[in-house]
């Protein structure tokens, strides 16, 4: 589970520490940050997983815009059954350029070396932190993610692994497309490639698809299930309904049905699919945008079930009242911003001196 993230000069993230929870609702006002802390966590990820140029991630524009400094700072803490990992990356400037580049990048495990790079020298170390090999590399990327797996490095592995399987962005139904070309392992940042991921998902996890389906049936009216029909070398996801005067199924493509729906299929598919054994992690942007209120409270209670049970952990954005008070009183990070300063974690409002709901609060002003 990640349990910290710590940013220094990204946007208008000065020397901030964000610890997480299961379930993590980041709360404040536009402008206050919240937006970024995902940024930050989607960049690392893409760093890591895409293998992205940092400049791609982490271009010049993201630093903050009244410090003189050049020199960016993150860190990444992830727990693991009684285990501590700790992915520290710093970037900086080529001189006299506007090019970024990596000046360290270093992964720790229970406070023993996995991975180092400094100076444009990498050195790698085995799970018992023995010394391995040295070498000189690329400045511009992501080292770490390159290093092959091996019998020796399972625990860097699992690092890199972890990190892939997160969803980060914020959902566009509209981009959501029904024809398939090929399988796709990881949910893009607007769920766009939806279809192409639930293809693979669904060939691999029939257990899975018939809880995902269950959860559609009774949040969609009439919803029956989804099913992909093939045409010449691809795939066309349909949604299958039933009722009407004739009580007869039919069957739409998935870009035929309403943003609302789409955007039910991708937040309950996120759950449906979840593992014990394999815990994923879910940062979303206002993932309430299309979702009625009738609908917006059974998605948080089968959310907030599958956090609890350790399948997921869901870290999200809104400024939704249901999210207000359904997460915030316990789940809640508030983040606070003066104008033209830095975003800071602020202590909650006191709800039994308030006598008022955290929504009414928000609504009025009187939360930090």
């Amino acid at each position: 589970m990640l349990t910290r993230l710590y940013v220094d000069n990204y946007k208008c993230l000065v020397n901030l520490t964000v610890e997480f929870k299961p379930v993590s609702l980041l709360l404040g006002p536009n402008g206050s940050g919240k937006s970024s802390v995902l940024q930050v966590l989607a960049a690392v990820r893409d760093l890591l997983c895409d293998k992205d140029p940092v400049d791609l991630d982490f271009p010049a524009e993201t630093l903050c815009r009244w410090e003189t400094r050049t020199l960016q700072h993150f860190e990444v803490e992830i727990h693991r059954e009684g285990q501590r990992y700790v992915y520290t990356l710093e970037l900086d400037s080529e001189p006299k350029k506007k090019h970024r580049r990596i000046v360290l990048e270093e992964l720790t495990h229970n406070g023993g070396p996995l991975f180092r790079f400094s100076e444009g020298e990498v050195a790698l170390f085995r799970d018992d932190y023995s010394e391995g090999p040295r070498f000189f590399s690329d400045w511009t990327r992501s080292m770490l993610a390159t290093v092959p797996e091996r019998p020796e490095n399972t625990r860097l592995t699992w690092f890199r692994n972890y990190l892939s399987s997160w969803t980060c962005g914020s959902l566009i139904p509209a981009s959501m497309l029904s024809e398939v070309q090929q399988e796709e392992e990881v949910l893009n940042a607007v769920g766009g490639n939806f279809a192409s991921w639930y293809l693979g998902l669904k060939l691999a996890r029939f257990d899975a698809t018939e809880r995902h389906h269950n959860y559609l049936r009774q949040v969609i009216p009439g919803f029956k299930g989804f099913d992909f029909k093939p045409a010449g070398k691809r795939h066309i996801l349909y949604a299958s309904f039933t009722g009407g005067e004739a009580q007869r199924d039919q069957q739409y493509r998935f870009d035929e049905l309403s943003d609302g729906q789409r955007a039910l299929a991708v937040l309950y598919a996120l759950i449906a699919y979840s593992e014990q054994d394999n815990p994923q992690a879910v940062m979303l942007d206002e993932p309430d945008n299309y979702v009625a209120l009738s609908e917006l409270q059974p998605w948080l209670q089968e959310l907030t079930d599958a956090c609890e049970e350790l399948r997921l952990q869901a870290i999200m954005v809104s400024h939704h009242p249901e999210f207000y008070d359904y997460l915030g009183a316990e789940c809640g990070i508030w983040l606070a911003r003066e104008p033209g300063g830095p975003t800071r974690v602020m202590p909650p409002p006191d709800l039994k001196e308030a006598g008022l709901r955290l929504s009414e609060l928000a609504a009025r002003g009187w939360v930090p």
